[in-house]
């Protein structure tokens, strides 16, 4: 038999019972063990090498003490949890479906059945030892979540039952109430496990046949029996009565794919014997399901609303609701939405899947599927798997709680909806009236925290920012370099209003001119955003007014044919100065940093945003007039150039900016020998037509020259082959000048002024 073949279990607990049961299934060449684990790191499987004893090499066996490394195992079939109850939590609380979970006791006894090939000496182990065996494991199962004693117990009753008959296939139907009689669960015989060999048929579970199964053996307290087409192509099919006193308890289904009456009729007896322990242990896992159900409707009354009480944040508490009511319900799933204010969009804020990075983002838009329509009616809804007969009617001789539904519970405040929990069963066994009546009530409470934390974390984030935008404002009015306050402007508006991008222009002469941005890319996408944002703030030009757009990707036609447009929603402010138009200042694409954020632009946004281009548009005015004033004292009369003074002044400044933006910036010295005015005024020309306009250019004294290169790094070396270049030219005139040059980078030379000067000073022959 091939590895991939093979039963993969792990054994969790290496104490004794954990040995002996990897000893037992060492022998079953069907099975791979592929991993034995404990939390206790002084278990005896640990430590055989202390007795002189130490593990078969070719059982190529894994030893761990993390429960959570189960996870990682790929194709696992079977776990046998041998470990005492204190450890049951952390083993239950993993989601390790398909892999079926049994006690150590049950792996022991199906395991020993397994070694015997007589069918008469199995029924003997059988009938000698299963009472003992479903005590003990009942014992070990008390403190595991709700259903799976259930399915563990009857599983192993169905087990059992199977290998003491010639039976082909089987399965243990658990039944309670009258007509119409609740079918609690249908037990199959996984065929990954391959107890013996299953026949792969259909079971009988749903439509009319099974139906009148089940009303006729339930009704009638008496063994059915069939062939054929209503056996359900089966060659013969055998129902039998599991029965407590005078209720019927559960249904035992024997398929056989030859009507083998002999057979049959033997396998009969023997079941007849197993039915007073299979009634009797069927009615105790239903008692013990009453009584944790009734702790279920205890804990619905108390835990949540410590939760949702907590001073923890809002985002804490939702996940840890969600997941309570997962666990406590035994949902497959559990997710809740929040209605987001700004649009009505149902967004993702707590889940038991593993996917993180869902939360916040995934989005159901208002109105639309089954959720928009549960917020907007406000009432709870539960659709369940109903199956339908031949006939076209729902069944009514019995009703199913191991059903697929979906519950569907809207929060409320006031006949507002603020957001749905919606949860995944595959059984429903814990959902009767008394629970769901405490699900709405929750659903209440959470709906007022929901609420009201929303209206505070508004009112505290508004306070925040208008805060921040005042600190800003100080750091715009503390400063005469426009550049400065042009980048400050961009970067600090896209902080505070969490956008991706964000585009200022000032008004020169009669054009807005893009000055700075921030978050943009050259791209097309980027590209079509500035001609986007020229329209915009040319109508913002003219209205003087505030534009807040909703649907970005309308605005961009020519995007949509390119690439997948990224911005979806936008703000665009005047930046005005005594009702005189200075520029625009425009943000892109709000993220949604936290719970109660939204991705589209509020009030409070254009309210937080126009004041902060208040403090811009003063700072704009104040580093105009300051520069006005320092032309007159900061300029070469011979070239009109910046003069040394202005060098003095800037460089520091240059240095603090690129320092703060974690940028560049480059100082080139260079001297032109010989020289007289002419030259000097030639060069001045020749600078000018050669470097960028965001440059600065100074004559020092003399013949000396400087350029000082914001945003700059490698590209230095360029600038100096472009001085050079460009002074050929000149020699051409003047074959006797030559050149003399020397540059320097921040921060890649030092982060010294003194050193960079320093290093630009010595010049060299070019």
């Amino acid at each position: 038999m091939g590895e991939g073949d093979r039963i993969k279990v792990a054994i969790i607990g290496a104490g004794r019972e954990g040995l002996e049961t990897l000893s037992l299934l060492r022998k079953d060449k069907t099975v791979s063990v592929s991993i034995l684990l404990d939390p206790d790191q002084e278990a005896l499987g640990f430590r055989l090498e202390e007795y002189g004893y130490t593990y078969s090499s070719d059982l190529n066996l894994r030893l761990s003490h993390r429960i959570r490394e189960l996870l990682t195992l790929q194709d696992l079939n079977l776990i046998i949890n041998t470990l005492p109850d204190r450890h049951h939590k952390d083993l239950y609380d993993l989601n390790l479906y398909p892999a079926e979970i049994i006690n150590g006791d049950s792996a022991r006894f199906l395991w020993g059945l397994r070694q015997i090939n007589e069918i008469e000496k199995r029924r003997s182990m059988i009938t000698g030892q299963i009472e003992k065996v479903v005590e003990a494991i009942e014992c070990g199962l008390q403190y595991v979540p709700q259903a799976h004693p259930v399915h563990e117990q009857s599983a192993l009753l169905l087990r059992t039952s199977f290998l003491g008959t010639h039976a082909d296939a089987a399965q243990l139907t658990l039944i309670k109430g009258d007509c119409p009689y609740q079918v609690i669960k249908d037990i199959n015989l996984d065929t990954a496990l391959r107890i013996k060999n299953v026949a792969k048929r259909p079971y009988i579970k749903d439509g009319d046949n099974a139906d009148r199964i089940i009303g006729d053996v339930v009704g009638n307290k008496r063994v059915w029996e069939g062939e054929g087409e209503i056996a359900g192509g089966w060659g013969a099919l055998r129902v039998v009565p599991v029965t407590e006193g005078s209720d019927v308890v559960g249904l035992l289904w024997l398929f056989y794919t030859t009507a083998d009456l002999d057979l049959i009729k033997d396998d009969g007896a023997f079941v007849s014997s197993l039915i007073p322990v299979l009634g009797r242990t069927i009615r105790r896992v239903g008692e013990a399901e009453d009584l944790k159900l009734a702790s279920v409707e205890e804990a619905l009354s108390l835990e949540p609303l410590r939760i949702i009480g907590s001073d923890r944040p809002i985002g804490s508490r939702l996940q840890e609701v969600n997941s309570f009511l997962y666990h406590l319900l035994e949902a497959e799933d559990s997710h809740l939405y929040i209605r987001e204010p700004a649009t009505g969009d149902l967004v993702l804020q707590a889940t038991t899947h593993n996917l993180p990075y869902l939360l916040g983002r995934m989005r159901i838009r208002k109105g639309q599927g089954v959720l928009g329509e549960i917020i907007e009616r406000n009432n709870p809804l539960m659709l369940m798997e109903t199956p339908v007969g031949t006939n076209g009617h729902v069944q009514r001789i019995a009703t199913r709680e191991d059903a697929v539904a979906l519950l569907y519970l809207p929060l409320t405040v006031t006949d507002k909806g603020v957001g749905v929990i919606a949860m995944e069963f595959t059984n429903i066994h814990n959902i009767n009236p008394n629970v769901y009546h405490s699900l709405s009530s929750i659903g209440q409470h959470l709906a007022n925290t929901i609420s009201s934390d929303a209206e505070r974390y508004r009112m505290s984030q508004k306070i925040i920012k208008l805060s921040v935008v005042n600190e800003e404002g100080i750091e715009l009015l503390s400063t005469f370099d426009l550049q400065k306050i042009l980048a400050l402007a961009t970067a600090s508006s896209a902080m505070l209003l969490d956008s991706e991008v964000s585009i200022l222009r000032l008004n020169e002469e009669g054009k807005l001119v893009i000055k700075s941005t921030y978050g943009l890319h050259e791209d097309k996408v980027d590209q079509a955003l500035l001609k986007l944002d020229n329209s915009i703030s040319a109508m913002i030009s003219q209205t003087k007014s505030p534009a807040m757009i909703y649907d970005v990707p309308e605005y961009v036609e020519s995007a949509k044919s390119e690439v997948e447009y990224p911005y979806k929603t936008a703000i665009a402010v005047p930046i005005l100065f005594n009702k005189e138009l200075l520029g625009t200042l425009s943000v892109y694409n709000k993220t949604a940093m936290d719970v109660f954020s939204s991705i589209l632009f509020t009030e409070d946004d254009r309210e937080i945003l126009e004041h902060f281009t208040q403090y811009a548009a003063r700072g704009v005015v104040n580093a105009r007039r300051y520069n006005e004033k320092q032309l007159l004292v900061t300029i070469d009369e011979v070239t009109g150039l910046r003069n040394e003074r202005y060098l003095q002044m800037r460089f520091p400044e240059e240095i603090k900016r690129a320092k703060r933006f974690n940028r560049h910036v480059s100082l080139i010295f260079f001297e032109i020998k010989p020289f007289d005015d002419d030259v000097i005024r030639d060069v001045a020309r020749l600078i000018q037509e050669t470097f960028r306009y965001i440059d600065v250019l100074v004559r020092l004294k003399g013949g000396k020259f400087a350029a000082l290169l914001p945003d700059t790094g490698d590209g230095v070396k360029d600038a100096v082959k472009r001085l050079s270049d460009s002074f050929n030219r000149l020699r051409e005139k003047r074959p006797d000048l030559t050149l003399y040059t020397g540059y320097s980078t921040y921060p890649d030379d030092s982060e010294d002024m003194h050193e960079l000067i320093k290093k630009s000073s010595r010049l060299y022959r070019y």
